[in-house]
């Protein structure tokens, strides 16, 4: 959203760039005082819950608060910034779990790809919002990325599979 969509909505909406500073100022700080949070309690917390809430609130609900507060911009900043707080623990919480589960012979290969899919991601993105914005508005466009961005994160909280990340363990050797 912040990529694409949050420059053409606040122009429409505000119409002013600092707004847009703003917001983004108030989810990244927010961010980095989630991730200084999460290095001195994270180990205390269960990731998945911790992963799929942070995805789930700090991603997808930033969409939905976007619309549903647009004319309240001090409510907006505040939501921006526990949104913000939530996802600060993903990556770290991400890199931890890799560097447990993946063997040290094939961390290159594994990183590399992740890294590879996840840049994949936002010119795809980006061509998605650019074709849509035009065609459907922006608002419904929100919306769209919203619910999509909320099925996937909140996906982490009911998979099966991902139980096993509760587990802290060693790193794999090889």
């Amino acid at each position: 959203m912040a990529i694409y969509l949050a420059p053409a909505w606040v122009k429409q909406v505000y119409g002013s760039a600092v707004v847009l500073g703003t917001l983004i100022a108030a989810f990244g700080g927010a961010a980095f005082l989630g991730a200084l949070t999460f290095g001195a309690v994270g180990h205390r917390l269960p990731r998945r819950l911790t992963l799929g809430w942070g995805f789930t609130i700090g991603g997808a609900s930033r969409l939905f608060w976007v619309v549903l507060l647009a004319p309240v911009l001090p409510a907006l900043v505040v939501t921006q910034a526990i949104c913000g707080f939530c996802i600060g623990p993903i990556n770290p919480l991400f890199s931890t779990i890799e560097f447990e589960r993946v063997p040290a012979a094939m961390r290159a290969r594994v990183f590399g790809t992740g890294m590879a899919g996840s840049m994949l991601a936002a010119p795809l993105g980006g061509l998605l919002a650019g074709g849509l914005v035009p065609t459907i508005g922006i608002w419904p466009c929100i919306v769209l990325f919203g619910v999509v961005y909320f099925m996937a994160t909140a996906s982490l909280l009911v998979n099966p599979a991902l139980r096993a990340i509760d587990a802290k363990g060693r790193a794999l050797r090889q």
